[in-house]
Order: structure tokens, then C-alpha cells, then sequence
């Protein structure tokens, strides 16, 4: 069978690739039916840059993850696009993956007992936009600051774009403000009497 993209191109024959992301079950059935175009959506085909599912796209983030709570900045070539821009690059953060690279091993320096946990994801075609929260304990440098000693919990909202199997473009929204709150470098709003 020939599983062809969108436009009616071929992508791949079943024999020829490698199918992740959904059960022998789901896989046979749909194949069975001819339905060609839910395959491709659902399946993840691993054939010459071919389009990656949500789920496959998902299931990356999920390692990267548990790569970076691991402090493993080595397997950052195993997640990220040779090609990778950050968007709206966080502070002191230089360009493409070696910038990506240093900026983490900083962060992990100063937060060493850095946890990063998702919270929920949402994927789009060739996105995924997931909310997250990382926990850490400020025991080094970080933005000109000297270790605090503080315990700090920060919200972090991430879209990623894949492309060819890897994470190609990053954008971060961060709560910057409650994390430098926590860090007492701004004060906490006073609470007004009622």
C-alpha cells in the first residue's frame, strides 16, 4: 500500500517505513480500509523527512524533557534541528543550537537541582504549544544575580516547531517577573487591607 501526502505525492509504502505512535490494531484496520489520509495524520513515518504525527512530535518533547531534568545538554543534538532558531532569544542566549546549548548549561549551573515538569500540550500540524513549570534552587550565578539559596517554581509556555523529526524553532514565554519575585530581586506587591 502507498501513502501519499495531501497533494496525492507519494510519501512511502507501508513496507518502507517505520510506523510509531499507534497500535497494531489502529494500524492494520486503517490500512485494511484504504484510509490513507488518517494514517498519515495519526503515524509517524520515519522516511526521508517525511511529516512526523502529533503524537511522534509529543512523544519527542516527552524525551527531551526527561533529557534536560537529567542535565544531559550532550543530547540536545538528539531533539534539536541543526538548523534551530530561537524566537525572541531569552536573555545572554546566542544563536542556533551551540547558543541553546550554553544558555542551558548556564541555567543548569545556577539551578542544579532544576526539575521541568508539562503540564498540558496542545500540536497543531508541525507545532506542539505546551504550558510547563520548572522548579529549581538558586545555588549559582544567574543574570548577574549570586546565588540565593531560594526555592523558586516558574510557569514557562513553549511553542515548538518540528521539522525533519526535531524541534527546528522555539519560542519561550516566561514568567520572568514571579521568578525574579522569588528571587527577591523585585519586591512582592503589598496586599492592600479590606
Amino acid at each position: 500500500m502507498m501513502i501519499r501526502d495531501v497533494d496525492g505525492d507519494e510519501l512511502a509504502r507501508t513496507g518502507d517505513v517505520s510506523v510509531q505512535g499507534l497500535s497494531q490494531r489502529h494500524r492494520r484496520s486503517s490500512i485494511e480500509r484504504g484510509n490513507e489520509r488518517s494514517l498519515r495524520k495519526v503515524v509517524a513515518l520515519s522516511v526521508n523527512g517525511a511529516p512526523m504525527s502529533i503524537q511522534a512530535n509529543k512523544a519527542l518533547l516527552e524525551r527531551y524533557v526527561e533529557a534536560l531534568n537529567r542535565h544531559d545538554v550532550t543530547a540536545l543534538v538528539e531533539f534539536y534541528h541543526s538548523d534551530y532558531v530561537q524566537v525572541e532569544p531569552p536573555e545572554e542566549m546566542g544563536p542556533g543550537l551551540e547558543g541553546l546549548r550554553q544558555w542551558i548549561s548556564t541555567w543548569i549551573e545556577a539551578f542544579p537541582d532544576m526539575r521541568w515538569i508539562v503540564e498540558e500540550q496542545i500540536g497543531e500540524e508541525d507545532q506542539v504549544w505546551s504550558r510547563s513549570t520548572w522548579q529549581g534552587t538558586h545555588q549559582g550565578p544567574y543574570l548577574g544575580l549570586s546565588a540565593t539559596g531560594k526555592k523558586v517554581t516558574s510557569a514557562v509556555w513553549t511553542i515548538n516547531r518540528f521539522q525533519d523529526g526535531k524541534i527546528v524553532e522555539g519560542r519561550w514565554m516566561r514568567d520572568r517577573l514571579g521568578l525574579m519575585r522569588q528571587l527577591g530581586v523585585i519586591p512582592q506587591p503589598a496586599l492592600s487591607p479590606r
